[in-house]
């Protein structure tokens, strides 16, 4: 191997041991930095802050990748499928007794009450805010590239692996459907060089699970 693939290599090894280890380090709380009103500090420095600073510093970030300018008119009937898909996704919840009890419904909330935790609870749209886009950045954007740079055909799979394990924490249903949802997504990413329709995609089914949990 070449001196410039090695380093590609050694800078792939690196940058995936360290979403290895924020991984870890948030699975056990080691460095819990959730502020009063929900934003989750430590997963915004650590999947957003970091990643996007080590892209900049290597002159590797292409905005494109989070603009319309590479969909095809496909990708619009994909990303209202996803509308769809998200709903049947919630009434799944419902039949999954481990779904059903990790997102318990707080449907018998006053109004005012919902209001509160739709932006300030612990699914609310500020913690959503928090983690969301950092989560698509890391996985879908910065380690996507660094895979593509060394093994360009099949470097992408270890992304659902990641995502699947991680989710191991939450109801089995749960990270099967991540891993999925990473499959159809990561693949899309790479040959689209986008990022911009699964961090649209992954937000409607975290928006329409706030709404089951509040209204269903």
């Amino acid at each position: 191997m070449s001196g410039r693939g090695s380093k590609k290599r050694r800078i792939l090894l690196c940058f995936l041991a360290y979403v290895v280890l924020v991984h870890v380090l948030d699975t056990f709380q080691v460095l819990s930095w959730r502020l009063s009103f929900g934003f989750d500090g430590f997963k915004f420095v650590a999947w957003l802050v970091l990643p996007l600073l080590f892209m900049m510093m290597r002159g590797q970030m292409d905005w494109r990748f989070f603009s319309f300018r590479r969909w095809r008119k496909g990708d619009w009937g994909l990303l209202v499928a996803m509308l769809g898909l998200g709903a049947l996704v919630m009434a799944v919840v419902t039949l999954v007794p481990s779904l059903r009890q990790t997102y318990s419904s707080m449907n018998r909330l006053a109004t005012a009450a919902k209001i509160q935790q739709a932006f300030l609870g612990p699914y609310g749209l500020v913690y959503m805010g928090s983690w969301l886009i950092g989560w698509e950045f890391i996985h879908r954007y910065a380690l996507l590239r660094q895979l593509e740079n060394v093994w360009p055909r099949y470097g992408w799979l270890i992304i659902p692996v990641i995502e699947g394990i991680y989710h191991l924490q939450k109801p089995l249903a749960e990270a099967a459907g991540m891993v999925a949802f990473s499959l159809v997504f990561t693949l899309w990413a790479l040959k689209r060089h986008n990022t911009l329709l699964p961090l649209l995609a992954h937000a409607i089914i975290e928006i329409e699970l706030l709404l089951f949990i509040l209204f269903v």
